[in-house]
């Protein structure tokens, strides 16, 4: 039995793949497809392989394609299902990290973490001087897009904050807190909006000036896909009043390739860089994560190999 890892740069994870199955031809694809990777049984892949039906359609007789995280928008699923392959998503994986990380880069603005805790401003600062740039959370309004298991997330520890919780979701007819079916008027009520989507045709720029029409102010986190939002639109809405921040983790091309929202951030000049906190796609990140993240994998693996499958297929 063949498996393909693509992608997956850890060598924590190999290593942990071939004691747990040691008996597995665990093959390594890098670089230009091939013979091998045609035998492949069982395909782990990460988020940049484009896994398109060009690739899909190679496989000979695979009976699997395993995306180490959650968002699987780089699979074309539709091709997997017509070769008759499942393709599964690890559906819990990471989620405490990106709610917290949201938290934490919601509570970095809101207390100018990233201006007073700098070097040079401590040494110009008058100590002990109130501020009028910092907010408090408590009473706060955020509106969360994607009530899944993240938003959920993120809601719970924002309810621990004191703050309203309102939410957006399609998939939902009811929820915890109050439920809006149309996001602008959700992105009129919030002081926050937080997005937690997966990248569908439906959500591709969905978060767009159109949105934020009757928004004044408000605080634009997104630790979902970049693809999600429309970045000139974001800039002209900040500098329009409607967008008082724009927080992100992600972005539409990461590295970044001349994504405006960058162009501001690193312009001593510009009047929005203050308002722009950027971190590099790694809100999934921490030890615990990448060990639950083996461990769910090599579960996953142990049952298609015994002949059960408990988890879903996304296709």
């Amino acid at each position: 039995m063949q498996i393909t890892l693509t992608d997956i740069g850890d060598p924590r994870f190999s290593k942990a793949l071939k004691k747990a199955f040691p008996d597995a031809d665990v093959f390594i694809q890098d670089g230009p497809l091939g013979e091998r990777f045609a035998e492949s049984d069982i395909v782990i892949t990460g988020r940049n392989f484009r896994f398109g039906a060009e690739a899909v359609m190679s496989l000979r007789h695979c009976r699997a394609i395993i995306r180490n995280g959650i968002g699987y928008n780089n699979i074309d699923t539709a091709a997997a299902r017509r070769a008759g392959i499942d393709v599964f998503n690890m559906q819990d994986y990471c989620i405490d990290d990106v709610a917290e990380h949201t938290m934490a880069m919601l509570l970095a603005y809101s207390r100018r973490l990233m201006d007073h805790a700098r070097a040079e401003s401590l040494l110009t600062a008058a100590w002990g001087s109130p501020s009028d740039r910092m907010f408090r959370l408590k009473g706060k309004k955020l509106g969360v897009v994607g009530l899944g298991n993240i938003g959920s997330a993120v809601a719970a520890r924002a309810a621990a904050f004191g703050m309203q919780i309102g939410c957006l979701d399609p998939a939902l007819s009811r929820a915890p807190c109050p439920l809006f079916h149309d996001l602008k008027e959700l992105a009129a009520w919030a002081d926050i909006l937080t997005v937690h989507v997966p990248l569908t045709p439906a959500t591709k720029g969905f978060l767009c000036a159109d949105v934020f029409e009757k928004s004044r102010g408000i605080v634009l986190i997104n630790t979902s896909r970049g693809g999600v939002v429309v970045y000139e639109d974001v800039l002209r809405c900040m500098k329009e009043g409607r967008i008082g921040a724009f927080l992100t983790d992600v972005l539409d091309r990461e590295p970044p390739d001349g994504n405006p929202v960058i162009h501001e951030l690193l312009d001593p000049d510009s009047p929005l860089r203050d308002r722009i906190l950027i971190t590099p796609h790694v809100a999934f990140s921490s030890f615990e994560s990448a060990e639950d993240l083996t461990k769910s994998i090599l579960a996953l693996l142990s049952d298609l190999l015994t002949g059960r499958t408990p988890l879903r297929p996304v296709n």
